[in-house]
């Protein structure tokens, strides 16, 4: 929990300035929920270090133009999705990023797939080996679970943080589309990169 502070504090500062990374520390560092994680190791806290390195390699990526760190980051973003298939969601936000910066889609592609083949091969050989019906594929912990059950647990997670302020689900639906708008038609140096800071959003 101490790796993912510090993992933000560095995203926050990459993507947007050190009064940003310190106000993001210190909203996250503070939650009662993040602290529990420190209690016992589980796989959904496991991966989220794991997820958050990627995403501040992918940052490097962009700032350094080096596509050997957008490979070891979407190597990374797999073996978080190993871990826990929660993070899956994050890989075609991840290749989309990765297509705007290199304008190449199949080699990323290509890698994540071998990736998630290479992290997954224990879970596979294990299915295949105890012949295991694979139509039960969605009662177990799989890909396609996190798949179809992401937007369920989106629509869930906005009602939870928007009954926390008590503000209706439409207006935190106009609060996003102003920051959009925001980010389109700033003319902020740091913010001129439109395009990565909207994917950067989805997060």
């Amino acid at each position: 929990q101490i790796f993912v502070l510090i993992l933000i504090f560095l995203i926050a500062r990459k993507a947007f300035d050190i009064k940003t990374a310190l106000i993001a520390v210190t909203l996250f560092g503070f939650v009662p929920e993040v602290i529990k994680q420190s209690d016992y190791i589980w796989q959904p806290y496991l991966a989220i270090p794991v997820a958050l390195l990627a995403l501040c390699l992918l940052i490097q990526s962009k700032s350094q133009r080096n596509p050997r760190l957008l490979i070891v980051s979407l190597v990374l973003l797999c073996l978080a999705t190993a871990l826990h298939h929660s993070i899956f969601p994050w890989l075609p936000v991840f290749l989309l990023a990765t297509f705007l910066l290199t304008r190449s889609f199949l080699v990323p592609a290509l890698i994540s797939i071998s990736a998630l083949v290479l992290f997954y091969s224990p879970v596979i050989v294990f299915f295949l080996k105890n012949q295991v019906d694979f139509t039960l594929i969605k009662s177990s912990p799989m890909i396609v679970q996190s798949m179809e059950g992401y937007f369920v647990n989106l629509k869930s997670n906005l009602n939870l943080f928007t009954g926390a302020f008590n503000i209706d689900n439409t207006w935190a639906i106009i609060l996003f589309i102003l920051a959009v708008l925001y980010f389109l038609i700033s003319s902020r140096e740091k913010v001129r990169n439109r395009n990565f800071l909207l994917i950067l959003t989805l997060f």
